[in-house]
C-alpha cells in the first residue's frame, strides 16, 4: 500500500513521500443512515417522515474497494498520489471487510465530519495549484442522493436527525463543489456519484438542500484541462445495491473498469506499453457492464450512467497499467487472446440489440384501427396492448393530459399521434420491486406552442409531464419513456421522460433527415460516450442541416448547440446559438445556448491567458486579486457582471422574463446553474434600471420551472410528489409568442 494513515487525523492518508501537487482525493460511503427507516438509531429517535428513503447496501464496501485501487495504483490522471480522505459509515455485516480493506482508519460520514473534510481537501488541492507539478482532484460518493434544482445532493450519515435544527441539509451540493473545485488549481479533476437522483419531490418534500462547502474563486489560481465526472444513473433514476454483492451494480462496474481484468484487460488499450486507460473508454465500458451487472438482478431495468464534463475531455488520462515487460515474467498478449474488436457502428448495434431483445414491440398495425393513421396516447385499447395491465391503462388514460403549454387547452387529436411502442417488465419476486417500462414513439405536428404531455397525480400519487416542443415546419419525433412500479398496493407511474424517437418509422408523417442524424448523436451519447455524440454532431454537419437556408429545424439546432456545448466543442458552436436566440423568438432554449456559450468561452480563454502567464508569475493569481479579495464574493461579482462577455451573457439569459423557461432538459439544467450566479447579481444589486427587472424576472422564471424539472431525457421534463402539474403552474401567466422567424440577409 503506497499510502499510510496519518497519525494526527483520522480520515487521512499520505504517502510517505509527501507531495504539495499530486492527486488528493476524498472518497465517502455511506450505507448506514441511522434516522431513515430501519435505521440503527433507535426508533423513537429516527426521523418521522422519511420519504421512502432507507439504508443502504454495501456503499460503505465499495468506497473501502476504491481506497484500496487509488492506495495502489501509484498514480491517477497522470499524477502521483499526494493525500487521500477516507470517510465511511458501514452497517454491521459489512464492517469486517471495510475494516480489512482499510485497517480500520477513516472518518465518520456524519456531516460535520464530510465538511471539514471537504474543506481541508479543497486547501490542499489549491496549495498543490501554486506547484508545476500535475495536480489532480479526485472524488468518489456512495451513497444517498436526491437532486432538486437540476442540482444532485450528497446525503450524509446523519441526514434527517430529528434532533438537529438543520437536520434537512446535511448533505452536500455537488455541482457546486465542481464550480469551486475547478477554480483551485487543478490541472485534471475525477469524480464519480454512485447515488440515486431522486426526482425533485423528495427533496422538496423534506426540504433537503445540498450545502455549498468549497466556494468558486474568480480567478483561477492555474489553467485546467478537464473535469470529468460519471454519474450513476440519470435525474429521477435509481442506483442500485443488492445485500450481500461485492460492491454496488455502479461501483462493480468502475472497479472492473479501473482494474482491467484479464483476459481482454478492457478497456485499457493495451497496443502500447504501459496500458492506458482514458475517460472515455471508461466511460463506455461502465455503461455497458452497468448493463450487464443489472440483468443478472433484473432483465428489464435500466440504470443509465451519466457523464459530466467541465469542460468535457474522453482523451484525459484516468490510469496506466505496467503491461509486460521484458525483464519480468511473460503475460500473454491480449492482442492473442482477444476476440477481433467490432467497429464503433457495429459496437454499438450490438449493444442496441442487446437492450431492445427484452422488449415486446407494437407496430402502428397494433395501435390503431383506422389504417392509415396514428393512434392516441389516451386510447385505452392502443395503450393496453403496450401495458398489458388494466390498473396501468385505468389510471393512465384517466389522468393523461395532452395540453397546449401557452394557453393551457386541450390540443387537437392529430397534434400528438402515436406510430410505434415497446414494453418490458418483470415480476417482483426477483431481487429487485417489480416494474414495467415502456417506450412510446409520437410524431408532434409543427407550427405551435409546446405541447404539455402529463400523466398520474390520482388518489394522492405522483404525476409527471413532459414538454415538448413543435417545430417550425416539420413533424418531431418524440419518444416518450414511462416506467411502472408495483407495491402491495399496486401499479404506479414512478418516471416519465421524453427524447428523440426513430425517424425511420416516422418517415410517413414527414420528418426531415436531420432527425436521423440525431438519432444516432443519441445513441452514441446513450451506448458509448459524451465525445462521441460530440464528434457525430461535428462531422454530420447537423447545425448546418438544422438551420439551412430554409431554417427548417430551430428545434434540431438547438438539440445539436447543447450537445457540442455539454461535450466541450465551442469551435464547431461558431455563432449559431446567436442565430437561434434573434431568429427564433419563441424557442427560449437559443437564448440560455448562446448565453453559456458566452460564459463558456470567456472561462476558456481565462485558461488560456493563465496558462500563458511567464513562470515566475504562474503560482500567483492575478494582479490586483490577493486570495483574501478572491474569497470576497460581492467583489467577485461586481468584477464579473463588468466584463463583456458577461454583460452579453446576461442580456441574453434576461430574455427568458419574456420567453419563458428553456424546452430542453439540458438548457433548463443549464439555466438552473447560471440562475445562481445571476441571482446574486440581483441580491447585490450589481446592474440597476431595467436591467435589474428583466434579470430577476428570468431568474424567477427559470426557478419557478427548475423547482419542479427532472433533468432525464431530452426534452424538459417535471415531476411533483402528488396532485397534477399544470403548465401555468410551471411557466407562468405568460402565452407563447406567435412563431415567427426573421427575415436574415
Amino acid at each position: 500500500m503506497t499510502l499510510k494513515p496519518d497519525p494526527t487525523d483520522k480520515c487521512l492518508w499520505k504517502p510517505e513521500t509527501k507531495r504539495t501537487a499530486g492527486v488528493h482525493a476524498i472518497i465517502i460511503g455511506v450505507s448506514d443512515y441511522p434516522y431513515l427507516a430501519d435505521g440503527s438509531a433507535p426508533p423513537a429517535d429516527r426521523a418521522p417522515d422519511n420519504g421512502g428513503l432507507r439504508q443502504l447496501e454495501v456503499c460503505a464496501k465499495t468506497a473501502a474497494k476504491i481506497f484500496d485501487w487509488l492506495s495502489t495504483s501509484g498514480e491517477v490522471a497522470g499524477a502521483p498520489l499526494a493525500t487521500c480522505r477516507l470517510l465511511l459509515a458501514p452497517r454491521s455485516d459489512e464492517r469486517a471487510e471495510v475494516d480489512q480493506l482499510t485497517g480500520g482508519t477513516y472518518g465518520s460520514a456524519d456531516f460535520a465530519a464530510v465538511r471539514a473534510a471537504i474543506e481541508a481537501w479543497g486547501d490542499d488541492i489549491m496549495a498543490g495549484g501554486t506547484e508545476a507539478d500535475p495536480n489532480v482532484a479526485f472524488f468518489f460518493f456512495s451513497g444517498h442522493g436526491t437532486e432538486y434544482m437540476a442540482s444532485p445532493a450528497l446525503l450524509c450519515r446523519d441526514i434527517l436527525n430529528p434532533k438537529s435544527a438543520v437536520a434537512s441539509h446535511k448533505a452536500v451540493a455537488f455541482y457546486s463543489l465542481c464550480q469551486a473545485v475547478k477554480t483551485l488549481g487543478i490541472d485534471r479533476a475525477l469524480l464519480f456519484i454512485d447515488a440515486c437522483r431522486d426526482v425533485p419531490a423528495v427533496a422538496r418534500t423534506l426540504s433537503i438542500v445540498g450545502e455549498d462547502i468549497l466556494k468558486p474563486l474568480s480567478y483561477s489560481v492555474k489553467a485546467h484541462e478537464a473535469l470529468l465526472c460519471l454519474q450513476s444513473t440519470k435525474t429521477g433514476g435509481s442506483a442500485y445495491q443488492v445485500a450481500g454483492d461485492p460492491a454496488t451494480i455502479f461501483g462493480q462496474a468502475v472497479l472492473e473498469g479501473l482494474n482491467g481484468p484479464p483476459p481482454s484487460y478492457q478497456p485499457y488499450d493495451t497496443t502500447d506499453v504501459p496500458w492506458k486507460l482514458v475517460f472515455k473508454n471508461l466511460e463506455s465500458y461502465v455503461k455497458q457492464q452497468v448493463r450487464e451487472l443489472l440483468k443478472t438482478k433484473a432483465a428489464t431495468l435500466i440504470q443509465a450512467v451519466v457523464p459530466y464534463g467541465d469542460p468535457y475531455n474522453g482523451d484525459m488520462l484516468v490510469a496506466l497499467k505496467a503491461g509486460p515487460t521484458p525483464s519480468g515474467p511473460r503475460q500473454p498478449r491480449p492482442s492473442v487472446i482477444r476476440a477481433p474488436t467490432p467497429s464503433f457502428e457495429s459496437a454499438i448495434a450490438m449493444r442496441s440489440a442487446d437492450v431492445l431483445k427484452d422488449f415486446t414491440s407494437f407496430g402502428i398495425n397494433e395501435l390503431t384501427a383506422a389504417p392509415g393513421r396514428g393512434g392516441e396516447l389516451g386510447e385505452f385499447g392502443p395503450m393496453h396492448r403496450v401495458f398489458g395491465h388494466e390498473a396501468i391503462t385505468g389510471p393512465w388514460v384517466r389522468t393523461l393530459r395532452i395540453l397546449d403549454a401557452g394557453t393551457g387547452q386541450a390540443v387537437p387529436p392529430e397534434t400528438v399521434q402515436l406510430f410505434e411502442a415497446r414494453s418490458q417488465q418483470f415480476a417482483a419476486s426477483q431481487p429487485l420491486s417489480g416494474s414495467l417500462t415502456a417506450w412510446v414513439d409520437v410524431v408532434v405536428r409543427p407550427n405551435g406552442s409546446p405541447v404539455w404531455i402529463g400523466a398520474g397525480g390520482e388518489n394522492g400519487t405522483p404525476s409527471f409531464a413532459v414538454m415538448i416542443p413543435r417545430d417550425l415546419q416539420h413533424a418531431l419525433p418524440a419518444r416518450i419513456d414511462v416506467a411502472f412500479q408495483e407495491d402491495a398496493s399496486g401499479w404506479t407511474l414512478a418516471a416519465m421522460s421524453a427524447r428523440i424517437g426513430d425517424p425511420a418509422q416516422a418517415s410517413a408523417y414527414g420528418v426531415p433527415p436531420v432527425w436521423s442524424a440525431l438519432w444516432e448523436i443519441q445513441r452514441r451519447e446513450t451506448l458509448s460516450d459524451l465525445g462521441q455524440a460530440g464528434t457525430a454532431a461535428r462531422d454530420l454537419a447537423v447545425l448546418e442541416q438544422a438551420l439551412d437556408e430554409k431554417m427548417r429545424s430551430p428545434v434540431a439546432a438547438a438539440i445539436a448547440s447543447s450537445i457540442l456545448l455539454r461535450s466541450g466543442a465551442l469551435d464547431q458552436l461558431h455563432d449559431w446559438p446567436r442565430n437561434l436566440a434573434n431568429w427564433f423568438t419563441w424557442l427560449p432554449d437559443g437564448a440560455l445556448l448562446w448565453a453559456e456559450t458566452l460564459l463558456r468561452r470567456d472561462d476558456a480563454a481565462r485558461s488560456r491567458n493563465l496558462a500563458a502567464r511567464p513562470p515566475e508569475l504562474a503560482a500567483r493569481p492575478p494582479v490586483g486579486a490577493d486570495r483574501a479579495q478572491l474569497r470576497d464574493d460581492v467583489d467577485q461579482v461586481r468584477r464579473l457582471v463588468a466584463e463583456p462577455a458577461y454583460q452579453e451573457a446576461r442580456g441574453y439569459f434576461s430574455k427568458l422574463a419574456e420567453r419563458g423557461p428553456p424546452l430542453l432538459a439540458a438548457s433548463l439544467a443549464m439555466a438552473a446553474l447560471q440562475s445562481r450566479f445571476w441571482k446574486r447579481v440581483v441580491e447585490i444589486k450589481a446592474v440597476d434600471g431595467d436591467d435589474y427587472f428583466a434579470l430577476k424576472d428570468a431568474c424567477e422564471v427559470v426557478e419557478r420551472a427548475a423547482a419542479y424539472a427532472v433533468s432525464d431525457g431530452l426534452f424538459a421534463g417535471f415531476a411533483a410528489q402528488r396532485g397534477i402539474l399544470a403548465p401555468h403552474e410551471l411557466l407562468g401567466a405568460r402565452r407563447a409568442a406567435p412563431v415567427r422567424v426573421r427575415d436574415a440577409a
